[in-house]
């Protein structure tokens, strides 16, 4: 295991690592390890400069006892790294990760692991001189509620952190939203949200988080949405960024999220993209049944909204895909191969999208430093 390093100027990262199939879960994952490890030798990165890392799994019913056990995870955990394990499939293999990773001087983390009534929460302090990022994982609902019940109680949850930390809700730029089923379960957790955001002062003017909602599950079936969040300080700037050439604003059809979120720290500007797919500006679907048009569709959108805040998709630090036939893997990556810069790396899932129109959703996030 790699030392920490002392730096004199902060270096940020992050990682995507995929699995290469092999004869079991177990070695596949110890192969995404030995990769991983690699990547931050390279990088001149130390193992305990991770924040945070979400692991996409095929099985997770099975696999995430398996992951909990090896060695590497245990000692992730001991260096205050959150971690999240997702039920959605990696496309073409068994397990990927997406590793965010920050040395700098002065960082300061704290990680909560929270077991009692939260199933594993986790929350991570991040601390950068005067600005604090908080990472909210594996926030889950009670088992024997409804979708909407679920839904309403972790952003119960999360709001009671916002108000134990004096924190903005406003300053709620990020939600990852896994929800299980989703053909059935979407509209359920889309009016739950809504009703939750009115009650508790977010409006269309107000603004909400930037968000992805999205097929995936926890190891609990009975469960029906699993969250992610990320939260700044009440000082941190943060703005919705929007591209309306491409795509109308998201109330319109219903649902209060933003298509991006904009975070301006004293280290560069961060942009939130959340799930994007192929739409106008009218909230139509453009090029349905047509995964290729979909696919340029869909990052033609993410551009416009780069451009809007003079950004480019070379700035893109990742991207995650979401593919609702894992049959078109080999579509899906000739055709993101050739429209996203050789640097951005992605992950690529098959999670079923919220509208079965949709054949692909992306998101991920870029960041400018500051000159």
């Amino acid at each position: 295991m790699k030392a920490a390093v002392s730096r004199k100027s902060e270096v940020e990262e992050m990682i995507v690592v995929n699995g290469v199939n092999a004869a079991s879960f177990l070695e596949e994952a110890n192969h995404l390890v030995a990769s991983y490890l690699s990547q931050l030798e390279q990088k001149d990165l130390s193992m305990d400069s991770c924040i945070s890392m979400v692991i996409f799994v095929s099985d997770i019913a099975n696999q995430e006892q398996i992951l909990e056990r090896m060695p590497f995870f245990q000692d992730l955990r001991s260096m205050n790294c959150a971690i999240s394990i997702v039920g959605a499939a990696p496309v073409g293999n068994r397990i990927s990760l997406i590793a965010h990773h920050a040395e700098e001087p002065g960082l300061f983390k704290k990680l909560i692991r929270i077991e009692e009534n939260l199933n594993g929460a986790q929350i991570l302090r991040l601390v950068r001189k005067d600005r604090e990022l908080h990472i909210l994982f594996n926030f889950k609902g009670r088992p024997t509620d409804d979708v909407e019940g679920q839904t309403s109680s972790v952003f119960e949850r999360l709001f009671a952190y916002c108000k134990c930390m004096n924190l903005d809700p406003k300053k709620l730029v990020r939600t990852w939203i896994y929800v299980n089923d989703i053909d059935n379960n979407y509209a359920g957790m889309v009016e739950a949200r809504k009703s939750f955001f009115h009650a508790h002062g977010l409006t269309p003017d107000s603004g909400y988080p930037a968000s992805t909602g999205i097929g995936g599950r926890s190891r609990d079936h009975r469960l029906s949405v699993l969250v992610n969040a990320h939260i700044y300080d009440n000082q941190t700037q943060v703005e919705r960024i929007q591209a309306l050439t491409h795509m109308n604003p998201t109330i319109e059809y219903g649902v209060t999220f933003e298509r991006a979120m904009q975070v301006e720290l004293d280290q560069g500007r961060y942009v939130y993209i959340s799930g994007t797919a192929s739409i106008d500006n009218e909230g139509c679907i453009v090029c349905e049944l047509d995964l290729e048009g979909q696919v340029n569709r869909t990052v033609e959108n993410i551009a416009a909204l780069l451009e809007s805040c003079e950004m480019r998709l070379e700035d893109l630090m990742y991207v995650c895909i979401y593919l609702r036939d894992f049959n078109e893997e080999h579509r899906t990556r000739s055709c993101i191969q050739k429209l996203l810069p050789g640097n951005v790396p992605f992950v690529l899932l098959h999670a079923p999208v919220c509208r079965p129109g949709w054949l692909i959703e992306i998101d991920g996030l870029a960041r400018k430093t500051s000159l």
